[in-house]
């Protein structure tokens, strides 16, 4: 056997039967052999376990590996192998490497990482186009009515009409500048650096302030710890969590927010508490994503994307966001960011 040299990752492209159909990567280190020499070997010849065998030891699709001992004349006895399911077809890719397992770990993990975006894209395009359809069916049925109005030679209606498609293109509007909100904090690199967060929490209670005195809202601050982070999106995130508790305030009740730090070596973590309607905890998976409301945009406005905008911001941060609520009593949100470097 060789050293634990990294020698890079073979990948067998296989088919129905075992058969290797395509072979590529630095194989001659592992297998002494060129990927031509792979091809129409059997997958037992090469690595002593057939398709079915090694589909149940690794569990296609599911990015689980294991470590083998190779047929001779390999020249790595103990490899790390993870396969993957093909799709549409019924072969299977077979990722090698040696077992050390050190780029089948980064392979791996890029592997469930993509998984998991492009399951979250998916999800995302299909709600986004259907907030985006309610709009515009909206604006076409007004202003076929209003042809319909002008073409009576009456006016009598037509204004209201008028009224109704502006309203359902403002929504589009701010749909539409949440969504290209949201991708721009989802494509960037924070710009890390020292931020006082008293500093952003002041920033933010300005903007805020026609709201704040428009509620009579309270907002009770304590003292709050520089961390590292980017100081617009901190401003952001913070500025939403803030909204948020304005907008769902309780109709019995003055307003009221705190916000307190609790740090240890490792996180700081931010809570925002309020006193507002709150929610129930079995909603908690729903707040987060986007276009999922809790209430109908009748009783409060607004297109769904602020809290996921939040977590987002809090994610690029590499940190996490969690909220529990009390149902009529109000809401807590927690925000925990590293601490590292501060």
């Amino acid at each position: 056997m060789n050293g634990s040299t990294s020698v890079g990752n073979v990948l067998l492209l296989t088919d129905a039967d075992g058969r290797v159909t395509s072979a590529g990567g630095p194989t001659s280190p592992i297998f002494g052999s060129t990927p031509a020499e792979l091809i129409g070997k059997d997958l037992s010849e090469i690595v002593g376990m057939g398709v079915s065998d090694l589909t149940a030891a690794t569990g296609a699709g599911r990015s689980d590996r294991i470590e083998l001992t190779l047929p001779s004349p390999a020249r790595h006895e103990s490899v790390a192998i993870m396969t993957l399911e093909l799709a549409p077809g019924p072969g299977l890719g077979v990722i090698i490497s040696p077992a050390t397992g050190t780029e089948l770990d980064r392979t791996r993990e890029a592997n469930m990482a993509l998984t998991a975006s492009n399951r979250q894209l998916e999800a995302f395009a299909s709600v986004a186009a259907h907030d985006l359809q309610e709009p515009i069916r909206k604006i076409r049925a007004f202003s076929d009515r209003v042809r319909l109005v002008l073409a009576d030679g009456e006016t009598e209606g037509a204004t209201d009409y008028l009224d109704r498609i502006d309203g359902a293109a403002i929504r589009m509007q701010t749909l539409i500048s949440d969504l290209l909100g949201l991708a721009r904090v989802a494509g960037q690199t924070p710009d890390r650096r020292r931020t006082g967060l008293d500093a952003v929490l002041d920033d933010v209670r300005n903007d805020l302030a026609d709201q704040i005195a428009a509620t009579g809202a309270e907002l009770d601050v304590e003292d709050l710890p520089v961390v590292v982070g980017d100081p617009v999106l901190l401003h952001q995130l913070f500025l939403n969590l803030i909204g948020n508790s304005l907008k769902y305030r309780h109709p019995d009740r003055t307003p009221r927010i705190t916000i307190t730090a609790a740090q240890d070596e490792d996180t700081v973590t931010i809570t925002v508490s309020d006193n507002g309607i709150g929610f129930d905890d079995q909603y908690l998976s729903k707040i987060f994503e986007p276009f999922e409301r809790l209430w109908g945009r009748d009783h409060y406005p607004g297109t769904g994307v602020g809290l996921a905008l939040c977590r987002e911001i809090v994610h690029r941060h590499g940190g996490t966001i969690t909220a529990h609520g009390h149902p009529g009593a109000g809401a807590d949100f927690m925000v925990e960011l590293p601490q590292s470097g501060a």
